[in-house]
This record gives structure tokens, C-alpha cells and sequence, in this order.
């Protein structure tokens, strides 16, 4: 009878601990955010170049999400997952028939972290963001791995994997595409 007198001070005990520990936490908020963009710009090719043009795409995704607040109501984490829904479109700017799909598959995972006064200080994203394969050549684009990048400016800080677009590579998909 001892033993489960006992049991039970510390079963309610940690539920009380527990439960002001949750309420010094702040609240999450959770999001869902479908996006249709057209006409992105990606890049510039042969710049300089009479042959030079912008790499502009088209997609639609799904974002979603959440948002971790303090208890003063300031974001402290942003965590999210971008899914490519069919295929991205790439094309010429100056030439909209010039074009090649990405994906299937195209995904990330990221998370931003903010200061205590809720500005954005750190982002990371991790997955394979951008994929363009040809028949014949196979992948002539991709963006995958780990990417650590400033999210007010969108400087790389540190990359992890190939990330052609972080890097700005666009030779072979330039190439497709003129």
C-alpha cells in the first residue's frame, strides 16, 4: 500500500512539474500554404553575351509548417517542408519553347532560428530541392544535401552535398535551354 501511495505522489507530481513546464513555453502555430509561382528567376546565362537570358521556371508546391513562439509571443523556430507538386518548368526568358522539367521528387525540409527579439539569424535546408534530368545525359541539375545559409541576405554559410544553385552553377542547364 506504501509503494503505491508513493507511486501515485510521484505520477501526479511530474504531471504538475510537466504541466507548468509546458505553459512557460509559448505555442506553435501550424500552416499550410499552397504557392503557384511562374516566371521565377533562377539565374542568368551568358552574360554579356548577345545570346545571354535569364533561366526563369514555374511551379507549384505545398509548403507547411510550424512556428514556435516564447512566451512573450516572439518566433523562435520556424520549421517547414516544401514539396514540388508535379514537375517545375525551367525555360529561356527569350525563348519560352526552350524549356526542360525538374523533378519528379522535388523536396526540402528547412528550419529558420531567430534571435530572442524574433529576427531571423540561421536557416537551414536539407533535401533535394531542384532536379532537372535528361534523357541521354542524366542530371544536369540538382540541389541536394545540406545547405546553412543567412536568412536576411541568403548567403551560403556552409553547404553539405552537391548545390548548384546555391553555387550558381547553371553551365549544362544553360546549355539545354539555349
Amino acid at each position: 500500500m506504501r509503494v503505491q501511495r508513493v507511486l501515485a505522489i510521484a505520477v501526479v507530481s511530474l504531471f504538475l512539474v510537466s504541466l507548468g513546464f509546458s505553459q512557460t513555453q509559448g505555442r506553435t502555430e501550424h500552416y499550410r500554404i499552397p504557392v503557384t509561382d511562374t516566371a521565377l528567376y533562377l539565374g542568368t546565362c551568358y552574360a554579356g553575351d548577345p545570346a545571354e537570358f535569364d533561366i526563369l521556371y514555374d511551379d507549384v508546391a505545398l509548403i507547411h509548417g510550424q512556428v514556435r513562439y516564447d512566451k512573450e509571443g516572439n518566433p523562435v523556430q520556424d520549421v517547414y517542408q516544401f514539396k514540388v507538386i508535379g514537375q517545375t518548368i525551367y525555360y529561356n526568358s527569350t525563348n519560352p519553347d526552350k524549356f526542360v522539367l525538374g523533378g519528379p521528387g522535388e523536396a526540402a525540409e528547412g528550419r529558420i532560428v531567430y534571435s530572442e527579439d524574433g529576427t531571423p539569424v540561421l536557416g537551414f535546408e536539407a533535401g533535394l530541392a531542384f532536379k532537372v534530368m535528361l534523357k541521354g545525359y542524366g542530371t544536369i541539375f540538382f540541389n541536394t544535401g545540406l545547405a546553412i545559409y543567412d536568412p536576411e541576405t541568403h548567403e551560403l554559410l556552409f553547404k553539405a552535398g552537391p548545390a548548384q544553385f546555391w553555387e550558381k552553377d547553371f553551365a549544362a542547364l544553360c546549355n539545354a535551354l539555349k
